[in-house]
């Protein structure tokens, strides 16, 4: 068996192999060929070789080689030597992606079957994994096949990879006709690497055509008749108009290696004066450059030094000495990118007259393992003092950090870092020094008395040994010694932009706040759908622009320099970034920047679907709620299906186990918080529980959450929850029976013993304790205090103001009469209150919290808490955690406090603040009160005259039925009046406000906001900045205020019968928008402006009025009244038609 080294895993391929296989490991710098025949030469009645490396279609890569139709000739005397080892009835199997997927590969098949006289067989499909969409069958065949399997089946099963090639005809990786510029291909064959590929300069430079052949494609333009040994993109030069330099850079989302691909061409025979290349190429690990390994194919018209490949011929471009011209590349060490760049050579002549056409092969690579990646941080520090320098750390996608590395040192005259505090005998650390991940935490900033400022760099290091090619860059900033020592985190502001579909657009208005200091930086958290387009630092038209990547850090002042480039094909995306402040903390809560073009409807996230899961301890299982079979899922309510990824939001407390993609126990890969995971990988969730995880030992079940994304960026703002319940494992030593004690008519003191015992307290102010095992506790008559300690207890009141804790355990406390004070404690715990005013607190766990009759005090604290008021002005508190609440009947006080809260009012004047979190808030029946406080909140007023306060976040505002009061506050929120006469305020931020039915009054305030009336005679107010503003099928009052306003009419009834009246229109900036009127089929006259409108001075103002017949007749009818606006001064100029 040969393996080719040059696979992902090759080494789980070598060791699972059955009794008697001989492996040999071919050498990536080494004729792969020539390699095989070595070893067989020394071989006799071999019965069957397996050659496992990678292959497109008609190309098999071998070591530094390629087995394909235009090298077989060279190599038919080896591949003829095979046959002197093999045995009469011996077979050949060539596991390689789609190797016999075209004419050319069939063909190769039956020649080496000629060749060595054995059956051949050879894979038409992806040869791996079954979960990236590949198998291990060998389809072609020349003669049936009788050889025993190589491999252990579960070596096979267990195999976690493909044979990947970056392949030009593949149609996903269709190239576009004429592309010039940059192309962003996903999840090459299966894996989930991207390539970015871009050519500079565009001047003289096409792609699509080669001697008249549409590329990338199969084409004999260079074999003489024969197909070309790959699919490969042609770059057609016009010397005439040609720069000298021409870079193709391909990269990729995440380093990869053994990087093998051809360049095709090199000095190519067109004319006798004819083009002189010089090829030089070059890769990239981060920041540092990585050198290639270069080959020649025989009798190469051209020579190498270093990496560098300079023409000395003119290889001929067809018949078969056409390969002449072809370099091999490999790139054995990781690399993040890498650039072929074709220049005229220093012997060429000026402008020859014929093109010179370039080719660039099918991109062979390994995934390998994914890197680590560093966290940046920031350091303020006063001169002459020592601090701990926070936030260092990282993160591995599959696997651990268990050490860092020291890559840059601040300048000595800055100051010293040390491992350990310097006062307490710490060490001073150099550059190259590696700190395991545990002490990661205890690196000192000694500053010198002269500190102005300064940084350092350190890289992650995962548990294969591979290192961040991207360091954590470390930022020290001098302070004032007299400043405080709190910082309190930057918020970050969402931004909505219109973009046309192909087009390039600057990404104005990102922003954020600090409440005590400044914003320095900001990161992009996440990236925009790759099929709708592209982010880029600096414009992509210019030749200073990168694409954007996850993560990036940007200065607060560069940030304007984001530009986006939309596809052809582009509707609407989205991508997160987050405020960084002088401190160097982080806004935990990104904001959004939404994209899409003018007309598209608002793209709607995915919502994903909770469920139940139950697993017994010391188990590796898939999380599926049994019997329904339900597990991560997700819906689209736009219901186009576009969910592309999953994310974990929050994962299991470590002493009870861990989450993995894929079975653990066949190379599953750990879940990474926060990272996405692949629709197609999301039914393959395992947890491998801990032997803590028992219901037994009193472990309480815990929740997972998660979200889902689809094709444009958009996640579902209200994560699912998947509750992981514990099954019993070992039981503790059974409950046996125990004692049943009862009271007297006095104040009695009564405790259980160690078993399960029956306490009855009867008359009196008793003192009751269960103690061990699970006991049920009656108070009876009399305010009694009753204990249930350890166990799941029933605890019971009675009858009189009771005090019931139920300690450890889950328990169940009946307060029935009386004002009775309830608290769980420890475990999940069920709380009832019962007649009269209570006091009831969860503790920790999840618990259930009744208040029942009357004014009750109700506590959720720790925990996911479910907590209903029942009848009564109740006062609720959720705690910590994400709760549930309902107020039921009577005028509640509710808060949420931390989490992300549902929180419903129902009945009666509710006054209700969500506190932290992403909660959403129904206030129901009656006139409530409500404040969204921090987080992106949804709330709803239902029925009555509601009084709705969004506060800081992206909020989402519902009056409904009822005259109610809307106020976005900060951020960037969503309003909407509904029936009644409503009043609406955006406050700050790009607010959308939204009066429905009713007279409303909507001001937008600071902000780029949208104002739409609706229907009823409504009065809009955009205030400042940039606003539109929609009035509706009403005749309404408009005012625009400062900034550029743009108001609009969508339909032939807007304006009601006399039409708006607009104020504060400024003809200097101001816009009036038809283009959606006059999209209707009865406006087709070209000239719309001097055809539909009418403009004339009327008193003061000037009055619009539209032909809405438009070509079917002349109906001019008013629009709207311009107030002060003298008719002299608006022409077609302040009209978007």
């Amino acid at each position: 068996m040969f393996i080719d080294s040059g696979l992902d895993h090759y080494q789980h391929l070598a060791e699972g192999t059955v009794e008697g296989v001989e492996v040999v490991i071919l050498d990536p710098h080494q004729d792969g060929i020539e390699q095989i025949t070595h070893v067989l030469q020394s071989r006799q009645n071999v019965e069957a070789v397996h050659i496992l490396s990678h292959a497109a279609p008609g190309v098999l890569s071998l070591g530094n080689t390629q087995l394909s139709p235009s090298t077989l000739p060279s190599y038919c005397p080896s591949l003829q030597s095979w046959s002197s080892a093999l045995s009469k009835t011996a077979e050949i199997l060539l596991y390689g992606c789609r190797f016999a997927a075209n004419t050319a590969g069939r063909s190769l098949v039956q020649h080496l079957a000629r060749l060595t006289q054995a059956t051949v067989a050879a894979s038409d499909t992806l040869t791996g994994a079954a979960s990236l969409g590949g198998d291990w069958n060998l389809a072609v065949r020349t003669a049936p096949m009788q050889a025993i399997p190589a491999f252990r089946t579960d070596v096979l099963q267990t195999y976690s990879a493909v044979m990947p090639e970056f392949n030009w005809s593949d149609p996903d990786i269709d190239w576009p006709d004429g592309s010039i510029g940059t192309v962003v291909f996903e999840n090459v064959d299966g894996t989930d690497v991207d390539f970015t590929i871009s050519v500079d300069p565009t001047d003289g430079v096409a792609f699509g055509s080669a001697g008249g052949v549409q590329t990338p494609d199969d084409t004999d333009f260079l074999e003489g008749g024969e197909d070309l040994p790959q699919e490969s993109l042609h770059i057609t030069m016009d010397n005439e108009t040609l720069q000298d330099v021409v870079t193709t850079t391909v990269t990729v989302s995440r380093p990869v290696k053994n990087v093998r691909f051809q360049v095709y061409d090199i000095d190519e025979e067109f004319a006798t004066q004819g083009w002189q290349d010089e090829v030089v190429i070059i890769g990239f690990f981060g920041d540092t450059v990585v050198f290639p390994t270069l080959t020649a194919n025989p009798g190469a018209t051209y020579t190498i030094q270093d990496n560098i490949a300079t023409g000395v011929g003119n290889a001929p471009n067809t018949g078969p000495d056409s390969d002449t011209g072809t370099l091999n590349v490999l790139f054995n060490s990781p690399i993040t990118s890498y650039q072929v760049i074709y220049r005229n050579g220093p012997d060429a002549a000026t402008d020859p007259g014929e093109q010179g056409i370039s080719i660039l092969s099918n991109i062979f690579f390994r995934t390998g393992d994914r890197f680590p990646d560093t966290d940046d941080s920031r350091l303020r520090i006063a001169p002459g003092n020592t601090a701990l320098v926070p936030g260092l750390g990282g993160s591995d996608p599959d696997g651990r950090v268990v050490r860092f590395r020291v890559t840059s040192i601040p300048d000595a005259a800055q100051g010293t870092l040390f491992l350990g505090n310097p006062d307490n005998g710490g060490t001073e650390l150099s550059e190259g020094d590696r700190i395991r991940a545990r002490q990661i935490d205890t690196v000192f900033f000694q500053a010198s008395n002269s500190f102005t400022g300064d940084t350092f760099e350190y890289a992650a290091i995962d548990n294969d040994g591979n290192q961040d090619p991207t360091p954590g860059v470390v930022r020290l900033r001098p302070k004032n010694p007299d400043s405080g020592s709190s910082n309190q985190r930057p918020n970050t502001n969402d931004v909505d932009k219109r973009v046309q579909p192909d087009s390039v657009k600057r990404l104005r208005g990102l922003s954020g706040t600090d409440p005590d200091g400044t914003v320095e930086q900001f990161r992009i958290e996440t990236l925009p759908a790759p099929r709708q387009g592209t982010l880029f630092f600096g414009n992509p038209n210019r030749n200073n622009a990168t694409a954007v990547v996850r993560r990036q850090i940007i200065d607060a002042t560069d940030i304007s320099n984001l530009f986006f480039q939309s596809t052809a094909n582009f509707s609407s995306t989205s991508f997160k970034y987050a405020a960084i402040d002088n401190e160097g903390a982080r806004d935990r809560t990104p904001a959004t920047v939404s994209l899409r073009s003018k007309g598209t409807p608002t793209n709607r996230p995915p919502e994903t679907v909770p469920f139940i899961a139950t697993v017994p301890p010391n188990a590796v299982v898939q999380l599926i709620e049994e019997p329904s079979g339900q597990s991560f899922e997700a819906t689209d309510p736009d219901g186009d299906d576009t969910i592309e990824t999953f994310t974990i939001l929050k994962l299991p407390p470590k002493r009870f186990g861990e989450l993995f993609i894929g079975d653990p126990g066949r190379r599953g890969t750990s879940v990474v918080k926060e990272e996405p995971i692949d629709i197609a990988q999301i039914d393959q969730i395992f947890f491998a529980s801990a032997e803590a995880f028992n219901s037994e030992l009193g472990a309480t079940p815990f929740r997972i959450r998660y979200t889902a994304t689809d094709d444009q960026g958009a996640s579902d703002p209200t994560p699912a929850r998947v509750l992981v319940a514990p099954e019993a494992g070992v039981p503790r030593p059974p409950c046996r029976p125990g004692e049943t004690i009862k009271g007297t008519p006095r104040n009695d003191r009564l405790s259980g013993g160690p078993d399960a015992d029956q306490i009855f307290g009867r008359d009196g102010n008793d003192s009751l304790r269960g103690r061990l095992c699970d006991d049920l506790v009656i108070g009876g008559n009399g305010n009694d205090l009753v204990l249930g300690q350890a166990g799941n207890d029933i605890l019971d009141g009675g009858e009189g103001s009771d005090r019931l804790e139920g300690g450890s355990g889950r328990d169940l406390l009946k307060g029935r009469s009386g004002q009775d004070s309830l608290s769980g404690q420890d475990g999940n715990d069920n709380l009832r209150g019962g007649k009269d005013k209570d006091f009831l607190s969860g503790g920790a766990g999840d618990d259930i919290l009744l208040g029942r009759s009357d004014d009750d005090e109700i506590a959720g604290d720790d925990g996911n808490d479910s907590i209903i008021g029942g009848r009564g002005d109740d006062r609720i508190q959720g705690g910590d955690g994400e709760d549930t609440i309902q107020g039921k009947s009577g005028n509640d006080r509710i808060q949420g406090n931390l989490g992300n809260d549902r929180i419903q009012g129902d009945r009666g004047d509710d006054t209700i603040s969500a506190r932290i979190g992403r909660d959403i808030v129904n206030g129901g029946l009656r006139n409530d009160i409500i404040n969204g406080d921090a987080g992106r909140d949804r709330l709803r007023g239902e029925n009555g005259d509601d009084r709705i306060s969004g506060g800081a976040g992206r909020d989402r505002l519902c009056g409904n039925a009822g005259n109610d009061r809307l106020r976005g506050n900060q951020g960037n929120d969503i309003a909407s009046g509904g029936r009644d006469n409503d009043f609406l305020s955006g406050r700050n931020g790009d607010d959308r406000l939204r009066g429905a039915s009713g007279n409303d009054v909507a001001r937008g305030n600071g902000g780029d906001d949208t104002l739409i009336g609706n229907r009823g005679q409504d009065r809009l107010n955009g205030r400042q900045d940039n606003d539109t503003i929609i009035g509706g099928k009403a005749e309404d009052v408009l005012t625009g205020g400062r900034g550029s306003d743009t108001f609009v009419y969508r339909t032939i009834r807007d304006g009601g019968e006399t039409g708006d009246a607009i104020r504060r229109f400024s003809t200097r900036e101001d816009f009036i928008d038809l283009s959606e009127l006059f999209s209707k089929k009865q406006f087709a006259n070209q000239r719309k402006f001097s055809r539909y409108v009418s403009l004339t001075q009327v008193g003061n103002g000037t009055q619009l009025d539209i032909d809405i017949a438009g070509e079917d007749g002349d109906k001019f009818r008013p629009f709207a009244l311009l107030r002060g606006v003298n008719v002299d001064t608006i022409d077609r100029t302040n009209f978007i038609l």
